[in-house]
């Protein structure tokens, strides 16, 4: 399933990409406010509690920088194994300067869903497409907040 998005943030292109690839400050904005192991410079793992619809659960996101091009783009791979399915994603940002210190963030996603997951994909879509667009309001909003 391919998910998409943009939002305009209130600052600099390289201040809105330096948010949106650190750890820390995205897992701020998850649910929980999980913490962030971080396993090496590109990879990271942290403890999630997802719901989609009716469907709840915990578990571990496998998170990859797989493309780093400041201030310009960056793209990961994500992946957890939940009631007794995957769920994988590669997402893609990219930012463009909207105005004077204003940053369109254009995001896209391929999701893939396995196992006994793959039969809900219409509650994890929804789901998913949600919890970014919040990630994503949660994020703007604190940068905003910090100008």
């Amino acid at each position: 399933m391919g998910l998409d998005g943009r939002i305009e943030i209130a600052v600099s292109a390289q201040r809105a990409w330096t948010a949106l690839t650190d750890p820390a400050q995205v897992a701020a904005c998850l649910p929980g406010a999980p913490r962030v192991e971080r396993v090496d410079a590109t990879h990271y793992r942290a403890p999630v509690r997802l719901e989609a619809g009716f469907l709840r659960a915990s578990t571990t996101l496998e998170v990859a920088l797989t493309e780093a091009a400041p201030p310009d783009a960056a793209a990961f791979e994500l992946a957890a194994t939940l009631l007794g399915g995957t769920f994988r994603t590669g997402l893609r940002l990219a930012f463009a300067a909207a105005a004077a210190d204003r940053t369109a963030v254009s995001w896209s996603a391929e999701v893939a869903l396995g196992g006994s997951l793959a039969s809900f994909r219409g509650p994890v879509e929804a789901a998913a497409r949600a919890q970014a667009e919040a990630i994503l309001s949660c994020l703007k909003a604190r940068l905003e907040a910090e100008t």
